[in-house]
């Protein structure tokens, strides 16, 4: 037999806790300690609802949640969420079409990072993968085998339609046209059009088309100790020079025939003047003297630079008898020793010439050694150059 109990109202002892019944449900008041409260309909609690656990699905709205435990659920679904701390995500954080990630560590994304208006600023190392000749790891968009990748430790590439087009190696040295670059600049390889490597034009001087490269020289200073230059004259020429710190000159020069001009090459003529024998001949008229290295004062050729030279000399005789010329490096005879057997009344010429290594410093001289030489106009000359 069923039994039952109706009341309004139950009241604890000192009338803190109050349960109330009514035909809409139960409602509780004050403090109230239970084992285990089970409602199978709605429960409404005004107060503060204190559990070591609660178990069950929870469906609705939750507001108001407060206090230290730890709260476990399956998903979180929200169309909004302010939260003042720190949240930690053991797992993986998947976010879609999100404004700002503001991340202290590492931000992996399976699809890419797409950057639609203002650029991209970081502060910090940006790190990406080694990437290949083929697929270079930074490319422009719709061109994805031309870029930058790292082949190797403490080396740069770049990458053009799927070949490497240039490289930086770990030492500094740069390769173009070649993977295995052996000083501060290799080039390798040619074009359809030229057999060759480098093709350097300038186009402040278009219509002249001039071009150079400078060598040498000091970082900062425009003036080059060396300078390949085509076309000094401005004309439109492909003439080719060789230069020396500024252009007041040119030191070599081949032009479009393939002929070399050496401009500053020491050499010398010299003619009249005076002679006395045991002496050497003072030459005091010079055609030719390039460098000043002849002494008009005193008939000798003095080297400038060490090399190898070609010494020539003539002398034209009137006088009977016998006349005998050498000619002598550093007053020292046996280099060269012309004579001449003169009957009366004719005239009678010789010349030679020698070639000989000197070094700077040494000179040389034409001495009369016997005889009569006949000095006006150009009968009796001495000269000589620089061969190489």
């Amino acid at each position: 037999m069923a039994s039952e109990v109706r009341v309004n109202q139950i009241q604890n002892r000192s009338g803190l806790g109050t349960v109330t019944f009514s035909d809409s449900g139960v409602s509780i008041a004050g403090v109230t300690t239970v084992g285990i409260l089970s409602a199978t309909g709605n429960s409404v609690f005004s107060g503060s609802v204190t559990a070591t656990t609660f178990s069950g699905a929870l469906t609705g709205n939750a507001t108001g949640l407060s206090g230290t435990p730890n709260i476990t659920v399956g998903s979180i679904i929200a169309s909004s969420a302010t939260i003042s701390g720190n949240v930690s995500v053991a797992g993986t954080l998947t976010y879609e079409d999100v404004t700002n990630v503001d991340s202290v560590g590492l931000v992996t994304a399976r699809t890419g990072v797409r950057i639609d208006a203002g650029g991209l600023v970081v502060v910090g190392v940006t790190t990406v993968a080694a990437g290949s000749t083929a697929a270079p790891s930074i490319t422009p968009t719709g061109d994805s085998n031309t870029g930058i990748f790292f082949p190797s430790a403490d080396t740069i590439a770049f990458g053009e339609g799927g070949s490497e087009a240039l490289r930086i190696d770990s030492s500094g040295n740069i390769g173009i046209g070649t993977d295995n670059p052996s000083s501060k600049l290799n080039i390798g390889g040619e074009t359809a059009q030229f057999p060759s490597s480098i093709q350097i034009y300038s186009t402040l001087h278009a219509t002249s088309r001039r071009a150079a490269i400078g060598l040498g020289g000091t970082p900062g200073n425009t003036n080059p100790d060396w300078l390949l230059l085509q076309d000094n004259s401005g004309n439109g020429t492909k003439d080719f020079g060789i230069y020396t710190g500024q252009i007041p000159g040119t030191p070599l020069k081949i032009d479009t025939s393939g002929r070399v001009t050496m401009p500053y090459q020491p050499r010398f003529n010299a003619f009249g003047g005076t002679y006395s024998i045991g002496n050497a001949i003072v030459f005091n008229n010079a055609s030719v003297n390039v460098g000043s290295h002849y002494n008009t004062s005193n008939g000798r050729f003095t080297v400038p630079l060490t090399g190898t030279y070609l010494i020539y000399g003539q002398f034209f005789v009137s006088a009977t008898g016998t006349t005998q010329i050498n000619m002598r490096v550093n007053n020292s005879v046996g280099y060269l020793e012309l004579k001449s057997n003169t009957s009366e009344g004719a005239y009678n010429s010789n010349s030679g010439s020698f070639i000989a290594t000197l070094s700077t410093g040494d000179y040389v001289t034409m001495f009369a050694d016997s005889g009569s030489v006949l000095m006006g106009r150009q009968f009796t000359f001495f000269g000589g150059y620089l061969v190489g």
